[in-house]
């Protein structure tokens, strides 16, 4: 799984090999969990993502977007 190219975690400044860890303090394990802590959010709340970036701790802001179809 990568980074979208103008998808809305690319435009937040999300990189390839960045580990998600939180979402507004909510643990992330996996992409399930991910789904989970955005499920039932509305499209363009703004969120913290927890993440780990070249071995050091970042916190992004994030606005949620649609997710794109599959296959994008």
């Amino acid at each position: 799984m990568g980074v979208v190219a103008d998808g809305p975690a690319a435009r937040a400044g999300l990189m390839l090999g960045d580990v998600l860890v939180a979402l507004e303090g909510t643990p992330l394990h996996d992409l399930d969990d991910v789904q989970t802590a955005v499920a039932g959010r509305r499209v363009g709340t703004a969120v913290t993502v927890s993440l780990i970036r070249a071995g050091a701790p970042l916190d992004v802001a994030v606005t949620l977007a649609e997710r794109p179809p599959r296959g994008r």
